[in-house]
């Protein structure tokens, strides 16, 4: 390494050649060293070994110009896109350079068109007016930025549109965008805007091969797998016939169709839903549903109806049937061989007499007589009203509600066959739900109610319920069901029935039965603790009844006959012949022994004379009898705990073993009566 100052001093020759040699030198390492030569001259050479680059001096002599590493590597100015670090000599403002660091820019005409940094790509940074394109093979302008108007073209020269931003131009009949996803199958298009990245997207997924557009990140509109356009949600809720369209909310769903016409008549068309069948040759309108003007619009008046089309066999085309018009009316119209348009069905408001009715009529198509007629009748002077059912049985003439009335609804809620009023005025009477009237004549007089069932008698089994009335809540809690069941296999011969009556327990919620009357007429009770209970209103007495038992009855007089047996509220049993009697056949008893001496007990119960409390509610005539805690002392297995506490003593068993004491009484006398004949006899 050596530097010079390129003057040759006089001096000796072999100083002089030593001088030389060290120019020589200096020249040959270009004037290496780390630091600069300390003379320098216009365009001289620096080996600059400490920064370790080759520098030139600039033509002014006073500054230094670095254009190269001396390892090989090139380097050169920064430069900016005016004079770029890197051009060309007859273009000097065209060529590269560094805007910064980590960046190089590409410029022409002195302008920077591209830019490479460490962490973008930018093209046209300066936001100049100029054009961007891509070639492909055989489209100059597979892609295109059209700078002046903002625009992105695909496969053409020209947006769609001066405010389209992005173009797609085919030039074939299958070109189109297409979004590949190689992992999931998955493509999808977002929009956004500086406050949301994700306000709207497009998406399609292959794992069920459905398309969605989704709103505020949920969605919104989706096209499924099998070709079905949904509104509101994003799974078909009928899939039984494969419906095109459905329209799913969370509240209401509504589709809305509107004309915006500021002279809007009677008569124009505000909207319609259109039904098309296609038969193979082309299509042909089969029906619609169709909204128009009923009147003349204004703001805040709408006058309005609703029409129904549908067309007839062998007709090409649809015609009115049905309409409601703008005062609610409903309008049925149909072809008739008497009548070009009867109505089949109409409401209307309409004076019978009675006030004003609100009748739904039913026509035949023999002409235009109303053979059946549902009216809403005014019975409380335009307050209350009752739902009548009419029908007119004749040929000829049309319904009245005044003679032909079947059946009524009350303004009560009650429902009344053959009746026009309720039944009665009692304290249940007057609540009741249902009234049932029979005709004015003949054994059909009243009111029947007939519960059938719907398979036939050889369809069906003992034990088949044939009806069952069930008594419950408003919340179908069930407290009870009288039901008539079959009681025997039925033929069409032979219907044997049951009568069974059930009761909710405290602590269930199902009934049980309690109670059935079989096909024989016997009566029986299922209940745990008890069988069949009776009880009267009457104070205790002799003349009141419990129960009572007769022969001889006439049939359905029951009342009729003579009395063989009763229960009296006294307590009291009488029967005809005052047989009591027990089962007492030998065969069917077993260890059978001579009973012990009764003698004792018998002598140690105490008979006394009482008569109950009046507080207790019997009767207070004076009684024989014993006390049961007296003869639970002596006796104790006469006794027994009975209902509320109280004691009961078993009167029959005690009765036996008076019989055994007399036996032993006897036996003692017979002895004695020996004794006393044979002191006699002596």
């Amino acid at each position: 390494m050596a530097t010079h100052d390129y003057v040759i001093a006089n001096g000796t020759g072999a100083a002089v050649r030593s001088d030389l040699n060290n120019a020589l030198a200096a020249i040959v390492s270009n004037n290496s060293g780390s630091s600069e030569p300390g003379t320098t001259y216009a365009y001289q050479w620096w080996a600059d070994t400490n920064a370790n680059v080759l520098k030139i001096r600039n033509s002014a002599n006073n500054a230094w110009i670095t254009l190269r590493e001396l390892d090989g590597t090139m380097l050169i100015e920064d430069g900016s896109a005016s004079t770029p670090g890197l051009a060309f000599a007859d273009d000097v403002n065209t060529g590269i350079f560094s805007p910064a660091a980590d960046q190089i820019g590409f410029a022409t005409g002195g302008a920077e068109r591209l830019e490479i940094g460490d962490s973008e790509v930018v093209f046209n940074d300066p936001s100049n007016d100029v054009d961007f394109r891509v070639e492909s093979n055989g489209n100059t302008h597979m892609l295109f930025v059209d700078a002046g108007n903002n625009a992105v073209v695909i496969g053409g020269n020209s947006a769609l549109t001066s405010d389209t931003q992005l173009t797609l131009t085919s030039t074939t009949t299958s070109g189109g965008l297409g979004i590949l996803s190689p992992n999931d199958g998955r493509g999808d298009i977002f929009f956004g805007d500086a406050a949301d990245d994700n306000i709207g997207q497009i998406k399609y997924s292959h794992s069920n091969d459905s398309l969605t557009f989704r709103t505020n990140a949920s969605d919104a509109v989706v096209i499924d797998s099998s070709g079905r356009l949904l509104v509101g949600t994003s799974s078909a809720i009928n899939t039984s016939n494969s419906p095109s369209l459905e329209i799913v909310d969370t509240g209401t769903a509504v589709l809305s169709l509107g004309r915006d016409d500021s002279t809007i008549s009677a008569g124009n068309a505000l909207g319609s839903i259109k039904f098309f069948g296609n038969d193979g040759g082309s299509y042909q309108q089969c029906a619609e549903i169709a909204a128009a003007a009923d009147g003349t619009h204004a703001n805040d008046d709408k006058p309005t109806r609703l029409v129904f089309s549908t067309t007839a066999d062998g007709a090409s085309s649809p015609t009115e049937r049905m309409q409601i018009d703008s005062s609610g009316f409903i309008h049925q119209k149909f072809t008739s061989n008497n009548s070009s348009t009867p109505e089949g069905l109409f409401i209307n408001n309409q004076n019978n007499g009675t006030g004003n009715n609100a009748s739904l009529i039913f026509s035949n198509d023999s002409g235009n007589r109303k053979k059946v007629a549902i009216a809403a009748v005014d019975v409380g002077n335009y307050g209350a009203s009752d739902l009548v059912f009419a029908l007119d049985g004749a040929d000829t003439g049309s319904v009245s509600l005044s003679t032909d009335e079947k059946m009524r609804l009350d303004s009560s809620g009650r429902l009344l066959v053959g009746a026009s009023s309720a039944a009665g005025s009692g304290s249940l009477a007057q609540y009741a739900k249902l009234v049932l009237r029979g005709d004015t004549t003949g054994s059909t007089s009243a009111g029947i109610i007939n519960l059938a069932r719907g398979a036939g008698a050889a369809s069906m089994s003992s034990g088949n319920s044939a009806g069952v009335i069930t008594f419950s809540d408003s919340a179908g809690l069930e407290f009870g069901d009288i039901g008539f069941n079959c009681d025997d296999t039925p033929s069409g011969s032979s219907t044997p029935g049951r009568f069974v009556v059930k009761t909710t327990a405290s602590g269930a919620t199902t009934p049980t039965e309690r109670m059935r009357i079989d096909k024989n007429g016997f009566q029986a009770s299922t209940s745990t603790n008890h069988g069949i209970e009776m009880g009267i209103t009457a104070a205790s007495s002799s003349l009141n009844t419990i129960f009572r038992g007769r022969f001889g009855a006439t049939a359905g007089s029951f009342a009729t006959g003579t009395i063989s047996f009763n229960v009296f509220a006294n307590g009291d049993v009488t029967n005809t012949n005052n047989s009591y009697t027990a089962i007492s056949d030998i065969n069917l008893k077993e260890n059978i022994v001579p009973a012990s001496s009764q003698w004792d007990n018998i002598k140690d119960i105490e008979v006394v004379n009482y008569n109950f409390k009046e507080e207790t509610g019997h009767q207070t005539h004076k009684q024989l009898g014993v006390i049961a805690q007296q003869v639970e002392e002596v006796s104790p297995g006469l006794v027994k705990d009975g209902e509320e506490g109280l004691k009961t003593v078993n009167y029959s068993v005690l009765y036996m073993k008076a019989v055994k004491a007399l036996q032993e009484a006897m036996g003692r006398i017979e002895t004695l009566e020996a004794k006393v004949a044979a002191l006699e006899a002596g």
